[in-house]
């Protein structure tokens, strides 16, 4: 598809959903941990898609332990964030899947170590899992790229990591990010569209030349129109009372916690 927009000479942008879980994808795959954690789950999972027995053993231990009934969720490649959804169904089938493996040996169990690791690679994929959503929704306009990713490398670079191997994890997600997105700014199309949304403009600006440039090619796209503005009082800024000085301290506080892009977003513009 992409050879055959380039023979026709059509505009267009790569898919920022998938480049995204190219992102994610290489963070995975970089510490032999991680792999080894993913790699017991997928069997986990691949061993109850296989075995209707299995998910009606499963669907009796989480009675007998008042658990919800749910199923465990499969992996697939070619399905974004399929390896996120796959983790958090697990996580919450913990007592009932050690249960099962300790009353049979069709399914490895995990350490307590690898039991955390999930928990902290949910927490820590939980900002990508959401970006994918927004940018893949049916009413996503091409402003909100910039501004999302630069609220997805605030919440990353302020993920504080006890692990090591999180840390590590970290450091290849930043990089794969600087290496897929860092030229965005630079592209015209996308800092001009988010210049002109009202709701971004240039806070999510990095390089102050970007505003110069876009409105140097806003000018050149107008010609000789008039461009004079009425002039205007600028509105006073609300006062930020201690309540609301202590509610944006637990947002920026960013631990292994699950923190939402929207609500680390509404703290940058604000």
């Amino acid at each position: 598809m992409k050879k055959g927009i380039s023979l026709l000479n059509i505009k267009n942008i790569d898919c920022l959903s998938h480049q995204i879980q190219l992102v994610v994808k290489e963070g995975l795959k970089s510490q032999e941990s991680i792999i080894a954690a993913i790699n017991k789950c997928k069997k986990i999972a691949t061993h109850f898609h296989h075995s209707n027995v299995a998910q009606d053993e499963l669907v009796n231990l989480q009675e007998k332990l008042n658990q919800p009934k749910l199923k465990i969720i499969q992996e697939c490649v070619t399905r974004w964030n399929s390896t996120f959804y796959m983790l958090k169904r697990i996580l919450k089938n913990k007592d009932s899947l050690c249960l099962y493996a300790s009353t049979s040996n069709k399914i490895s169990q995990l350490t307590s170590e690898e039991w955390i690791l999930v928990e902290k690679l949910i927490t820590l994929l939980q900002p990508f899992e959401e970006i994918t959503r927004e940018l893949s929704a049916a009413n996503v306009y091409i402003s909100s790229v910039i501004p999302l990713l630069a609220t997805l490398e605030k919440v990353i670079n302020e993920y504080n990591a006890s692990d090591e191997c999180i840390r590590n994890t970290i450091l290849v997600l930043k990089q794969e990010m600087r290496h897929r997105f860092s030229h965005l700014e630079n592209d015209i199309l996308f800092a001009t569209a988010t210049f002109i949304d009202p709701r971004y403009k240039t806070k999510f600006f990095k390089n102050p030349s970007t505003k110069d440039q876009v409105m140097k090619n806003i000018l050149d796209s107008l010609g000789d129109e008039d461009l004079s503005l009425p002039s205007c009082s600028k509105p006073k800024r609300p006062k930020i009372r201690n309540q609301d000085n202590e509610n944006l301290g637990s947002i920026t506080s960013l631990s292994e916690k699950s923190v939402t892009l929207k609500e680390t977003m509404k703290m940058m513009m604000d």
